[in-house]
């Protein structure tokens, strides 16, 4: 993000809104760049839990052993975002009015909302937003009010608390992650399982099913109605038929290929294991 809002040759059209940005009180929070290891990402929501006392809520978790406490006053300290009497979310009649204002030129029929139909300017903004601040881990085409919110307070000079929205989200993702999954029938896609919801919903519009009865996972191109079936992973065996098939044809494999590699291996290890004489053939090998 620290280039995105550094001007350069790239950002040419674009050093009006950069300003914009930098002359802001996010300015810090999108520009900030600490050093936080993978493995402590995984720490954390993989123990993360949320708590309520009263009305104050917090999201703990165990990163090392110890005890990490989040909460909203936590993160508007960290960030320097001093957001607290911002606006959480404008009226929808405001919010229509005021896209209208800023050449939205989609007619809004619900509380969603798409880049593509801003100006340039205005999508960089958005997307600046989005990338640092949302709960999605991919670039977004559509938003909801709550980031329109975001938008229009930047724009029209209002106070948006930041902080809560930040807040919210991580204790959303967590209740999502935390979910109680109850198995489908054998016979039937498992589309409601948690972990496939949010590819699902990462990846619009490729739609992802999990056939359990057969260890098969299937992804769906809604716009291309392309279907690819990818095997779950598992180690299948390979009988003694199958093994001395592929051997009395020779088996032919590419040395870069770490799979055909392995593939090799497991049937001499197999193979071996029955006593079983084992040829191996390479392509540049002469025929006798």
């Amino acid at each position: 993000m620290v280039t995105y809002l550094s001007k350069s040759d790239a950002s040419a059209g674009f050093d009006q809104i950069i300003d914009f940005l930098n002359a802001q009180v996010i300015e810090y929070a999108l520009l900030v760049n600490p050093t936080i290891y993978v493995s402590c990402i995984k720490q954390f929501w993989a123990t993360a839990s949320i708590k309520k006392v009263t009305d104050f809520v917090k999201f703990q978790a165990l990163i090392d052993r110890k005890k990490l406490v989040v909460t909203e006053d936590i993160i508007r300290r960290d960030l320097r975002l001093d957001d607290a009497d911002g606006v959480d979310c404008l009226p929808t009649e405001g919010i229509f009015a005021e896209l209208a204002r800023m050449g939205y030129e989609k007619p809004p029929l619900k509380l969603t909302f798409y880049k593509a139909f801003f100006s340039t300017q205005w999508k960089f903004l958005i997307h600046t937003l989005v990338q640092c601040m949302s709960a999605k881990r991919t670039a977004w085409n559509k938003f909801s009010c709550f980031m329109a919110s975001a938008v229009i307070c930047l724009a029209t000079c209002r106070k948006f608390n930041f902080s809560k929205y930040i807040f919210d989200s991580m204790c959303m993702i967590s209740l999502l992650t935390q979910q109680s999954v109850h198995p489908l029938e054998n016979t039937k896609p498992d589309v409601d399982d948690v972990i496939w919801k949010l590819q699902r919903y990462m990846h619009y519009p490729i739609m992802w099913k999990l056939h359990s009865n057969c260890g098969v996972h299937q992804v769906s191109s809604t716009t291309r109605r392309h279907d690819i079936y990818m095997l779950a992973e598992k180690d299948y065996p390979l009988s003694n038929e199958v093994m001395a098939l592929m051997l009395s044809t020779r088996l032919h494999v590419e040395e870069d290929s770490e799979m055909a590699r392995d593939l090799v291996m497991k049937i001499f290890m197999n193979a071996n294991q029955q006593r079983v004489r084992v040829w191996i053939y390479h392509p540049s090998d002469q025929e006798a």
